[in-house]
């Protein structure tokens, strides 16, 4: 069975010592990435929970703790004594920026016990997650200034083909991360994070992606703030061009704060639809600019125009930005050169201070299609069917309350679909001095090859081209 461990962890370096064979590296001499610890049938491929049991209790006995970054798996916590903290988000997504700090204080909290003192750090395939929240505290303490040498410094320790972190939006958070902490923001009242509210005005393709065999495509989005699907947009009819930019126009802007994700999908000719691409972003960084001051570690292009509005920002991310997207290395479905633009207005502060701006209500605009909208509290957790509206809360929200629903001091999602499940951020403390866990929603979107493998890397390679289901 040696062989299937091996075959399952892949690049991933392996701990071959004292006995033990486990998918397991030290980053730092007390900082440990590794698999998910598994029982039964999945202990006989991953890491066996007994096996990571001894291997700790032998190396590191009484002085270790582990974080589990899985939202959706966990295990009897008793058989680490307790000494476990939960950070979970979703599989092949950005976590949430506001659960990042708190998780590296946890970190360090522990750490600074002793130099014998050792954070065991894992999510399933203990990668691309276990990659972000690591890199994230090395960022943290100041052991690297950029983003970009961090993710090195990690992807060499972890893996024998230097591929650590791959997807483009947990990198792209890392990359906040580290300019958070490089320029001291959270030290500062006025510059600590806080959600900062914008209005989505249109997003434009730049390059027609092929994904039918016209060589056009027929696009549609869906857009995801803080695991609520604020909107859905209608298919649109792509053009196939050689010069002119395709403008996805809305009827109205539609307000996003925070954390964003935003899911594109083709719709082919069998009434089928297959994911794009995907992206996260946080607002908070649109404002600062942040995507212009570190190039090499990416994040997209920023300008800005002032406009008696507001600002209006185009943020531009390139195709190797976009998740899924970046590896069509040979442009089967992307052209060269394709990326999208982001039409922003960041309002003035007295638009958000006075409700004069909300959010997206039917009253407001009828000519949006109703098949755009999603309804609040939606039971089978599914998009919602045309006719169906936006709950009465979210009519009235002004942006200013949007802001405060999306930020830490309230973790509650905004009224709209809920999420399945829910991960977990600290608040307070236990016995031991080390933040303790209260909820905070998941993001929701379940895939239909999410299973097909355990590397970040295939999660979004071709295998992954079939039906998305909702």
């Amino acid at each position: 069975m040696i062989g299937v461990k091996h075959l399952v962890s892949k690049k991933k370096r392996r701990y071959i010592e004292d006995g033990f064979d486990l998918d397991l590296a030290y980053i730092k001499p007390n900082i440990i990435a590794m698999g998910f610890p598994s029982e039964n049938l999945e202990g006989v491929y991953r890491n066996n929970f007994e096996d990571v049991i001894k291997f700790l209790e032998f190396k590191h006995k009484d002085k270790y703790r582990v974080y589990n970054l899985c939202s959706e798996r966990n295990y009897d916590e008793s058989k680490f004594h307790g000494r476990v903290g939960n950070y979970g988000f979703d599989d092949h997504n950005a976590p949430p920026f506001n659960l990042i700090e708190p998780c590296c204080k946890d970190v360090d909290a522990w750490l600074s016990r002793g130099e014998e003192f050792t954070a065991c750090i894992h999510c399933k395939a203990g990668k691309g997650r276990t990659g972000v929240m690591i890199c994230c505290y090395l960022l943290y303490k100041k052991m690297f200034l950029s983003a970009k040498d961090a993710m090195d410094h990690y992807a060499k320790a972890r893996t024998a083909n230097d591929k650590g972190v791959t997807i483009p939006s947990q990198r792209r958070y890392i990359t906040y991360f580290g300019y958070y902490m490089r320029h001291s923001l959270g030290e500062k009242e006025a510059t600590k994070y806080s959600p900062v509210p914008v209005l989505l005005n249109s997003i434009t393709f730049v390059g027609t992606p092929t994904f039918n065999s016209s060589g056009t495509c027929t696009p549609s989005f869906v857009i995801y703030q803080t695991g609520v699907a604020l909107f859905k947009s209608k298919p649109y009819e792509v053009r196939k061009s050689e010069s002119s930019p395709t403008v996805l126009t809305l009827d109205r802007e539609i307000p996003v704060c925070g954390d964003i994700k935003i899911d594109f999908f083709h719709h082919n000719n069998r009434f089928r639809k297959e994911r794009m691409f995907v992206f996260w972003f946080n607002t908070f960084f649109l404002k600062h600019g942040v995507t212009l001051t570190h190039p090499e570690e990416g994040g997209g292009t920023i300008t800005t125009a002032r406009t008696e509005k507001g600002d209006i920002i185009t943020y531009s991310l390139e195709q190797d930005e976009l998740d899924k997207a970046n590896k069509d290395k040979k442009h089967k479905f992307f052209p060269q050169g394709f990326r999208i633009e982001l039409n922003i207005t960041v309002p003035k502060s007295s638009d958000l201070t006075d409700g004069s701006v909300r959010p997206y209500s039917p009253s407001q605009t009828h000519s949006l299609p109703k098949s755009m909208i999603t309804k609040s509290n939606t039971p089978s957790g599914n998009i919602s069917d045309p006719g169906e509206s936006v709950s009465d809360d979210m009519k009235t929200m002004s942006l200013k309350q949007l802001a405060q629903k999306s930020g830490s001091k309230d973790p509650s999602p905004l009224p709209g679909k809920r999420l399945k499940n829910a991960h977990s951020m600290p608040q307070n403390l236990d016995g031991t001095g080390v933040p303790v866990a209260s909820t905070l929603s998941r993001s929701e979107i379940d895939l239909s090859c999410e299973n097909l493998s355990d590397d970040d890397e295939d999660y979004y390679g071709d295998d992954c081209d079939g039906e998305m289901v909702f």
